[in-house]
């Protein structure tokens, strides 16, 4: 199994375009659209999160401040 990196931005082409650059160097990459949506898929598995700040519902800062708190479900 590859490493999974976890994309978190509100917009589609973005991380549509992220998604594929990780994939092709070998890369699982998992995609939420907000920081609220990244609590729930964040798992072990993940070994990095590529985030926009600027995201309805949760935004950047706040996912990592969430993270760093142990807030992951």
């Amino acid at each position: 199994m590859s490493d999974a990196v976890l994309i978190v931005d509100a917009s589609v082409s973005m991380r549509y375009m992220i998604s594929m650059i990780l994939k092709g160097d070998g890369y699982q990459a998992i995609e939420a659209e907000n920081g609220e949506q990244a609590l729930e898929q964040l798992t072990d598995g993940v070994n990095a999160v590529i985030t926009d700040h600027n995201m309805p519902v949760m935004n950047g800062a706040e996912l990592t401040r969430s993270t760093r708190a142990g807030n992951v479900r």
